[in-house]
């Protein structure tokens, strides 16, 4: 069975891998038949549909997961929630991205918009302190850490080039 069988959320990393080749100029033929297929399917199979209300809700709980500089990897109400730790709590730019396209994808622009200042704001701090780039960010103060120079920071710039072409 192929992913063309199953729409999944899988499905919508591939279409947003295809659609952003070359903003589709690049695609071959081949590809832009599947991401048609595919776009095709989701509607009624995205496994998200009806349900994201409920998780932007979970998502923008301050208590949670909507923190001064992003969503962190475990919600600050875990007790094992660290802002410093490894995968306990710090930002990923990489996801942020991730997690703000989906809110842009299901309509929710001004979440979005807010999650992409939340992570401008980690990476500005840092670019002022240190003028680096780094492999992950605290959700709750301007401290980043564990490597440097991570080009996957990189990806504000793909945030703002998605926010430019959002329609207020």
């Amino acid at each position: 069975m192929s992913i063309l069988d199953q729409p999944t959320m899988g499905a919508a990393l591939l279409i947003a891998t295809v659609e952003n080749k070359g903003g589709g100029a690049a695609m071959s033929e081949s590809d832009r038949d599947t991401m048609i297929r595919i776009k095709q399917a989701l509607p009624a199979t995205d496994p998200l549909h009806g349900r994201a209300a409920a998780l932007v809700q979970t998502l923008t709980d301050t208590s949670k997961f909507w923190r001064r500089y992003g969503v962190p990897t475990l919600s600050a109400d875990d007790p094992y929630y660290d802002p410093q730790g490894y995968w306990n709590g710090p930002v990923w730019v990489q996801w942020q991205y991730l997690i703000f396209r989906g809110l842009i994808d299901y309509g929710y622009t001004k979440e979005a918009r807010a999650l992409a200042e939340k992570v401008f704001a980690a990476v500005i701090a840092q670019l002022r302190t240190n003028h680096s780039f780094w492999e992950l960010y605290s959700p709750d103060s301007p401290w980043a850490g564990w490597n440097r120079s991570y080009i996957w920071t990189g990806l504000v710039a793909r945030m703002m080039v998605d926010l430019s072409h959002l329609k207020e």
